[in-house]
């Protein structure tokens, strides 16, 4: 059958009043955020720390600037120079694993400054090569990061991140967010090999993620205004329906 004659089917199949179904599982309550669980490798913040409010702001002249900035850790030509330092007073303030600082040049040319934002992530997994780190900050985006045991960071990419799971022999990544009139959605794999990591994009979601949870399977439910989509372990990503119980 040749496309435009498909097309024309599905026209006239949705204008008739049908809809399209499919299959419904039972996806468990999407209350990631409301417990931690006791010996989990996986750990959310409950807190009410505001990143945005911890902004310090220092004034830099010209002459200064280059010389600070060229010392910066990264150095993006999409995201510009920045640097990230462990805050360990913060953590501890916050009785949380990880806390950190994020230092950024802001303003015009005529008047720039050094900013430092104060930043708690919202989930950490605990993995062999230190904790992965995931934040999302609206249409600000987000970072997800890897923090080793001796609390050195290392940026991973700006992802506006709603969840991570342990998923096969790494790290899955649920991201997306919705700004004025786009909403979209993405999966990523994290995977680590001596030491090393690798981030690839494996699907593209329906919309924004809102909610998503793993279930005892290790299938993973990713819920959003526009439906359900199911990733199962055999990295399937297929559409499904919340059966009314237990959904």
């Amino acid at each position: 059958m040749t496309m435009p004659k498909l097309f024309i089917l599905l026209f006239f199949y949705a204008a008739s009043g049908h809809t399209f179904e499919y299959p419904q599982i039972s996806c468990g309550t999407f209350d990631n955020y409301s417990k931690n669980i006791k010996g989990s490798t996986k750990i959310y913040y409950l807190g009410d720390w505001n990143w945005d409010s911890s902004a310090v702001v220092n004034k830099i002249s010209e002459a200064d600037l280059f010389g600070r900035v060229s010392s910066f850790k990264y150095q993006d030509k999409f995201l510009g120079s920045f640097d990230l330092t462990f805050n360990h007073a913060l953590a501890e303030k916050e009785n949380f694993p990880v806390a950190y600082d994020k230092i950024t040049v802001e303003g015009s040319y005529s008047e720039r400054h050094l900013v430092k934002r104060s930043y708690i992530p919202k989930v950490l997994i605990k993995t062999k090569f230190g904790y992965v780190s995931a934040i999302h900050k609206g249409e600000w985006g987000g970072e997800l990061l890897l923090i080793n045991s001796d609390n050195e960071i290392s940026y991973i990419d700006d992802l506006p991140v709603q969840d991570i799971f342990h998923y096969k022999n790494g790290i899955l990544v649920i991201s997306g967010s919705n700004h004025m009139i786009s909403s979209s959605g993405y999966v990523y794999f994290l995977e680590f090999e001596q030491n090393k990591f690798s981030l690839t994009r494996l699907f593209g979601l329906i919309d924004a993620p809102q909610s998503s949870l793993q279930l005892p399977n290790g299938d993973i439910v990713i819920n959003s205004d526009s439906g359900t989509q199911l990733l199962s372990v055999d990295g399937a990503l297929r559409r499904v329906e919340c059966s009314k119980k237990g959904s």
